[in-house]
């Protein structure tokens, strides 16, 4: 009898493994910059429960100044280490789907037509890369106006095994 409860014990948990080395965390960014709103916002999902949202608002965000000489060698060697481990996560990642609506407009008609060239090929790049199922991205010039808008959304996909040993790396 305690030999069958060990057995179903054993596969239990071998089951759970299994399920938690096969979840995938699910990682959305929405933006949106135009006239009146400026903001990004993060968050990130497992089983449709949240783990994390954060909205960045660049309304009132002020850059601040670099100074290279005021940045010791420790800072750049933590920086450096959350970005490959960043990219260690984003390489192991899957794109699920992109939508972006951009228009772009400003005083000078040459400025215009380089960013839409570059925007346009950007968005080109993107969807010959993913099918049209995962990327649907709109790009348009107004030679007339001034103003740069664009709402949209990406949301990619990565194990949370790979995610949480990175995560253990930079702590």
């Amino acid at each position: 009898m305690i030999f069958l409860l060990l057995v179903i014990a054993a596969l239990l948990i071998f089951l759970l493994l299994m399920i938690f080395f096969r979840l995938r965390i699910y990682i959305l960014l929405n933006w949106q910059f135009d006239d009146d709103q400026k903001f990004v916002q993060l968050s990130a999902t497992v089983l449709h429960l949240s783990l994390f949202q954060k909205k960045i608002d660049f309304a009132s965000w002020e850059m601040p100044m670099l100074e290279k000489e005021t940045e010791n060698e420790t800072e750049k060697e933590k920086w450096q280490e959350k970005y490959d481990a960043m990219k260690s996560i984003l390489q192991a990642a899957k794109m699920e789907r992109i939508t972006s609506k951009t228009f772009v407009a400003t005083d000078d008609p040459i400025i215009t037509a380089f960013l839409y060239t570059f925007l346009k090929d950007i968005a080109e790049w993107i969807s010959s890369t993913y099918n049209d199922k995962q990327a649907k991205l709109m790009v348009a010039a107004d030679f007339e106006e001034s103003s740069f808008q664009s709402v949209g959304e990406c949301m990619i996909s990565t194990k949370l095994s790979k995610t949480m040993k990175e995560i253990r790396k930079i702590k």
